[in-house]
């Protein structure tokens, strides 16, 4: 059975430009303008967070140039998110948060179970902070805050946060809030979709398990998406232990159609919006219901596609990069883009997991699951919609359509995850 993970809204969106920056900013409640002291203000997918003082006020010092997401919550209070980008720099911000409970014409009621957690929490685990080893070290400290509702019909497994989520990685020694947004898991397909916000918080220890978390986080890195794709930006892809295979399905013909008529959309209506336009997403240029248009089309058109070939030879960078400068580089592929990592296997736990039946996932019960694959890590790579991605040079990307299936599938969770301000230790040259 083919799975593969959609990553959507997840990551923070940074370059690592040498130029650092302060912002600053107030927080204040919509309902009243009074100041909210003790809101949560974080760079998503970093280390870098603070609260806001009795006034509001908060202030993040270091802060790299690039873009990326602002995430600023407070209890009772919608969760605010704010692209910063410092090609249009702005120093200070207002935010102002809305109250969840607001006039009965502007909330969207979101469905969970009563006894959500209790029932699906399991399953939920095991697709969002993962079955590897390190996840299998993490626990969630308050569980409570997760929704989950379960469709039986569609066999869809749904959940979201009211509030973050605390989880707690002994494994590799860190302190995890969890800004949930959305969260799917396809049991009739094993697809997982999924729109987040981490901060990470370092553990205090002794020196010894200082010691074994540096160990454990450069395990978790090496081979990792973060490391593939500061690979890719310093065109160190070889050097690093990566090959680049392109793939294509007998019939991808129709998908790549489909994708360039996407792409044409997506010009005309940025040519229309003027120069706001080209900083606006997808959904907002285009709207969710002609989105939804295209991707129908792009599922059915996968549907009848047949077994994909594998092309001779290694693809070179510059058959998937479009553009780059000192800050970016745009990377853009209508095929599959195969990825293998070869200076490490990838854990035997991959290759033989026990996980709750997806078949029959209300009853509990675990299986065992042998999965296939080289003993290289390999990861199929897709843009769903053919849009371009944009890569920094910590590793941080940008596009919601980036999709894994095969490794990282597996791999990429909550409890394999390192934050983008991480610096690994070398490995010794082989």
């Amino acid at each position: 059975m083919k799975s593969w993970t959609l990553l959507t809204a997840l990551l923070l969106i940074t370059s690592a430009a040498s130029a650092q920056r302060q912002i600053r900013g107030r927080v204040t409640a919509a309902d009243n303008g009074k100041p909210l002291a003790g809101a949560s203000v974080f760079i998503s997918n970093t280390s870098r967070g603070t609260v806001t003082d009795e006034k509001g006020m908060f202030v993040l010092d270091n802060v790299p140039d690039g873009r990326y997401v602002l995430v600023i919550s407070s209890v009772g209070y919608q969760t605010d998110l704010e692209t910063i980008d410092s090609r249009y720099p702005q120093a200070d911000y207002a935010i102002t948060l809305r109250t969840k409970i607001a006039e009965l014409g502007e909330v969207t009621v979101r469905a969970f179970d009563k006894d959500g957690y209790k029932r699906w929490g399991e399953l939920f685990r095991e697709n969002f902070i993962g079955t590897s080893d390190f996840a299998r070290n993490c626990k969630i400290l308050n569980p409570e805050v997760i929704k989950i509702h379960y469709a039986p019909k569609s066999r869809t497994l749904s959940a979201y946060s009211d509030g973050p989520i605390l989880v707690q990685n002994a494994a590799l020694g860190y302190e995890v809030q969890v800004t949930l947004d959305d969260f799917h898991y396809y049991l009739a397909n094993g697809e997982t979709r999924f729109s987040f916000f981490p901060l990470f918080r370092e553990m205090p220890g002794s020196p010894s398990k200082k010691a074994r978390w540096a160990r454990n986080r450069n395990q978790a890195y090496f081979g990792s998406t973060l490391h593939f794709f500061r690979a890719l930006y310093q065109d160190r892809v070889r050097e690093e232990g990566f090959v680049m295979h392109t793939e294509a399905g007998a019939d991808s013909a129709e998908v790549q159609r489909i994708k360039n008529n996407l792409r044409r959309a997506l010009i005309q209506a940025r040519e229309a919006a003027g120069p706001d336009g080209q900083h606006m997403s997808p959904e907002a240029l285009l709207g969710a219901n002609v989105l939804a248009t295209f991707d129908n089309a792009l599922d059915n058109a996968r549907s009848s596609m047949g077994k994909p070939y594998l092309y001779n030879g290694e693809t070179p960078l510059s058959q998937v990069v479009v553009a780059r400068d000192s800050n970016v580089m745009v990377l853009e592929f209508d095929d599959y883009l195969r990825v293998t990592y070869l200076r490490n296997k990838a854990p035997s736990r991959y290759f033989n997991d026990v996980i709750i039946d997806p078949n029959h996932p209300e009853s509990g019960r675990k299986i065992a699951v042998t999965r296939s694959g080289l003993e290289g890590m390999t990861t199929h790579l897709e843009l769903i919609r053919g849009l371009p991605m944009e890569v920094f040079a910590n590793g941080s990307n940008i596009n919601t359509d980036l999709s894994f299936d095969g490794y990282w599938n597996w791999w990429e969770r909550i409890g394999n995850m390192l934050p983008y301000d991480y610096v690994p230790e070398p490995l010794p040259t082989p």
